[in-house]
């Protein structure tokens, strides 16, 4: 998991504090002062605790709000900053408050048919789906974080989809929120998310999205084929998904020296090509748990193309991290290439053509025994092998060979059984594509007639 130099921060926050005017000892004896002055003046007494919790006496503080309170039995400031609660007409010790407001909000839930499921409250009918990390909030389905935000009264902003709170929906209309809580124009949102360490942070219809480019060029080039590409590869799970608190994650960089810098830190010879799988899961606060990210170039012909690969790769991975398995690589670029490549039959078309110039299909025998994308290899070798294990995929499923298809079938319904019985899928499927070489190639001619 990778994470930020926190300790770096508090360091520097620490260094830019004043330093403290006056020793311990005269504190003490400035506070002992007021408090003499103060005699039984409430007013002065309040000043005085001020200064003890400023100063670092929370012993004195306490003593001297205890006496705020006798003097004053309602003195608001005493009671909040002594840790009591008001709960309708009473002051209550925050204990006691939150047993009896946590007592309410049970019988009201159970009232309204409510179930407590790991943490928060459910509808009946919702709590199967509650057990295996799977929430719903307006249609959508949401991750127990989300949910727990909405049940809050957050909403969503209306353009990055980000939990915001309700009250700033208006501004959100047309400003954005940055880390510190300030809110600003969209120019200014781009100036400090265009620094590749605070990017943007966006919620498609199905993905979660990071990039330091502008907003308008991640809505307008990326957000439909990222939604497109969630669909197209979600036909060859039969309709099954990663749960909400895996959702497939791209990252798009701004520029090719930082795709490069992101590809020797986290993604090694993966990178090589337009899109990779980070090597290790990021963790983002703001969605509330950790993500295995997709790398994009952002590129102008190619972009597109190369985000519907990251959302199937990212995709793949989160259903093959739930049974508690590492998908073979070959499977996981043929994901992410499925939803690249084969989205529609003229796109299969364009690159099956380029693929049958490049030498067509190889000898399946050796080829998922040397599967590999890497910077040593041609640009045309790893598009090549991209193309491949994504028409493998498309052979299965669209092919018309009924052995095949069975075999991806079988791969299929795994997903929905556990980790071993995918592994097991796949290496029987491996061995059909070995034995089907033929029908490889008499498929790729029928593709590229289209």
């Amino acid at each position: 998991m990778r994470t930020l130099p926190l300790l770096l921060l508090a360091l520097l926050s620490a260094a830019a504090l004043p330093a403290q005017q006056g020793t311990k000892g005269q504190q003490a004896t400035q506070l002992r002062q007021m408090e003499e002055k103060a005699k039984n003046d409430i007013r002065l007494l309040l000043e005085a605790a001020r200064f003890a919790k400023d100063k670092g006496f929370p012993k004195d503080q306490e003593r001297i709000l205890q006496k705020v309170i006798k003097l004053d039995p309602k003195n608001e400031e005493a009671l909040r900053a002594l840790g009591f609660v008001k709960r309708g007409d009473q002051w209550l010790p925050k204990a006691k408050a939150e047993a009896l407001e946590k007592a309410d909000t049970e019988a009201e839930m159970k009232a309204k048919g409510m179930e407590w499921v790991d943490g928060v409250w459910v509808p009946k009918d919702a709590v199967a789906d509650a057990k295996k990390g799977v929430f719903r909030h307006e249609g959508q389905l949401v991750s127990k974080f989300e949910y727990r935000q909405f049940a809050a009264g957050k909403v969503r902003h209306p353009k990055t989809g980000m939990l915001i709170a309700k009250e700033d929906a208006e501004k959100a209309a047309t400003q954005f929120q940055l880390p510190d809580g300030k809110w600003v124009s969209e120019d200014e949102a781009n100036k400090f998310h265009a620094d590749v360490r605070t990017p943007w942070l966006l919620r498609t219809t199905y993905c979660n999205v990071l990039s330091n480019l502008p907003l308008a060029d991640v809505l307008a080039t990326y957000k439909a084929p990222i939604d497109e590409g969630y669909e197209t590869v979600k036909q060859i799970f039969a309709g099954k998904e990663p749960s909400p608190a895996r959702r497939p994650t791209v990252f798009i960089t701004a520029s090719v020296d930082e795709y490069k810098e992101f590809g020797t830190r986290f993604g090694a010879g993966g990178s090589a090509y337009g899109t990779f799988l980070a090597d290790a899961d990021f963790d983002i606060p703001q969605l509330g748990g950790e993500f295995r990210v997709a790398l994009v170039n952002h590129e102008k012909d190619w972009g597109a193309y190369w985000v519907r690969h990251a959302v199937g790769m990212s995709y793949a991975h989160a259903l093959g991290a739930e049974g508690g398995v590492e998908l073979p690589l070959w499977f996981v670029r043929g994901v992410g290439g499925f939803a690249e490549r084969f989205y529609t039959d003229g796109v299969a078309a364009h690159f099956g053509q380029q693929h049958i110039a490049k030498g067509g299909v190889p000898s399946m025998n050796s080829w998922f025994k040397v599967y590999d994308i890497n910077g040593e290899n041609e640009p045309k070798t790893n598009d090549a092998l991209v193309f491949q294990a994504a028409f493998n995929i498309a052979f299965g499923m669209r092919g018309g060979d009924k052995q095949a298809t069975a075999a991806m079938m079988e791969i299929t319904n795994a997903f929905a059984k556990n980790g071993a019985a995918v592994v097991k899928a796949i290496g029987a499927y491996e061995k059909v594509l070995a034995e089907k070489e033929k029908e490889l190639r008499t498929y790729l001619q029928q593709i590229t007639r289209k």
